[in-house]
């Protein structure tokens, strides 16, 4: 079993779209058909779909994560993020850190830093140690 898709509300499906494209590689795969204003957007087999908020729309999910395949791109992401004010941490409690953070999870170690979207969803970008 694997994640089909994340479904996220945005006060801006513009603003979040150029952020998921521009900045962290996901690609415009078209309208989303369930609402006017929505994107569907793909990275690898991960689906993120933009949906403008509004009263009737659910909560957004505390926080997703997106695994980097390389530590190259991994700290190219978190610089990225820092230089574009989108103030990338170690820890989602904190305002700011400006560093990463380890976990272990199922055995591998990651590296990690989260930051929030424009729409104040918690994100959090991964990727393996080096070995």
């Amino acid at each position: 079993m694997k994640i089909n898709h994340v479904m996220l509300k945005t006060p801006d499906v513009f603003k979040s779209t150029s952020l998921y494209m521009d900045v962290l590689g996901f690609e415009d795969t078209g309208d989303y058909a369930g609402h006017p204003d929505g994107k569907v957007l793909k990275l690898n087999d991960a689906i993120l779909v933009l949906i403008p908020t509004d009263a009737d729309s659910p909560s957004n999910p505390f926080h997703f994560a997106l695994e980097v395949s390389d530590q190259k791109k991994f700290r190219k992401s978190f610089e990225d993020l820092e230089s574009l004010d989108y103030n990338p941490r170690s820890n989602p409690q904190l305002e700011s850190s400006k560093r990463l953070s380890k976990i272990e999870l199922a055995g591998v170690s990651y590296q990690k830093f989260y930051f929030n979207d424009p729409a104040g969803t918690l994100v959090e970008i991964m990727c393996r140690d080096e070995l």
